[in-house]
């Protein structure tokens, strides 16, 4: 078992671009967030970028300062 797959069946994952929807932000707006609360996103096997749902809704609560 991969560890994205162990990571699935524990926690809900979300994409950088669903992250940003969510988060009503840009790519710069959310690197700076993420800067600022010392999360580093998480890569897949295939190189895509993605969050957990606990790391989404820290980020949401940093903006809203």
């Amino acid at each position: 078992m991969s560890s994205l797959e162990e990571f699935t069946t524990r926690e809900e994952i979300i994409s950088a671009l669903k992250a940003q929807e969510m988060l009503n932000s840009n790519i710069s707006e959310l690197e700076s967030l993420c800067r600022k609360t010392s999360l580093r996103p998480r890569k897949d096997e295939f190189g895509n970028v993605y969050f957990s749902k606990n790391d989404v809704d820290i980020l949401k609560k940093v903006k809203e300062l």
